[in-house]
């Protein structure tokens, strides 16, 4: 008969020392401009997530880009964006973010879906959107 399976412990790779947990919530919240409640939980970053990361703040943007497609105006917009939300919610790599601590780079996984962005044409969307990976917590 297998194990009963157990519950996971968020948050269960974070240090012991209750003083450097809060440090970590804090400054992951800082950094990622989100509250406590929806952060799930904070792993280490992978080595390529920490190098590329890494890249982004040194305005190394040579693995960043933007796309925009033309929408066909008989799209069922609600049924569209109710579809991307879906996909958003499901896997954890969509809603993470990176962030640094003690020279480490760490990952936060949000309880947090899709923002939408409302520009009023695509070249303020455009503008809009340059730089964005190379801010921290984005």
């Amino acid at each position: 008969m297998p194990p009963a399976e157990q519950p996971i412990q968020l948050l269960n790779l974070l240090p012991n020392e209750e003083a450097k947990r809060k440090r970590i919530l804090l400054e992951a919240e800082r950094q990622c401009n989100v509250q406590r409640d929806i952060i799930q939980d904070i792993p280490p970053s992978t080595p390529l997530q920490g190098a590329k990361f890494t890249q982004s703040i040194l305005g190394d943007l040579a693995q960043f880009a933007q796309k925009a497609d033309e929408l066909n105006p008989a799209l069922d917009l609600v049924a569209y964006k109710q579809a991307w939300e879906l996909v958003v919610r499901k896997p954890t790599s969509m809603r993470t973010r990176l962030f640094t601590f003690d020279s480490r780079v760490l990952k936060v996984l949000l309880d947090q879906g899709f923002v939408w962005q409302k520009p009023s044409n695509l070249d303020q969307y455009l503008v809009s959107g340059k730089g964005r990976g190379s801010r921290r917590g984005g």
